[in-house]
């Protein structure tokens, strides 16, 4: 068996993916024109299917940075006014 079988298995694609793009070179390397065209559709569905879930997984990661990125200017700010205020208190106090 081959290392790529192996890692195949492993993951589980054996069982969904790896017939599905058998069946896909198949039809699209032999049989007639509506198998060739089923394939490039089924092709291109699948490929914009996994931008999709790749892009809503970036964008889930992004978001979650930039609200931890805002939350940390709020309390950057605060810590400023507090520095400014406790500045203004030790000049009265001098």
């Amino acid at each position: 068996m081959s290392a790529t079988f192996e890692v195949e298995r492993a993951v589980g694609i054996d069982r969904f993916v790896v017939p599905g793009l058998r069946w896909l070179i198949a039809s699209s390397l032999t049989g007639c024109r509506p198998a060739r065209w089923a394939s490039i559709v089924v092709m291109f569905v699948g490929i914009g299917f996994i931008a999709v879930l790749t892009a809503a997984a970036a964008e889930r990661f992004l978001r979650v940075q930039r609200e931890e990125r805002n939350e940390l200017e709020g309390v950057e700010q605060r810590l400023d006014e507090i520095l400014t205020r406790l500045d203004a208190i030790e000049r009265k106090r001098d």
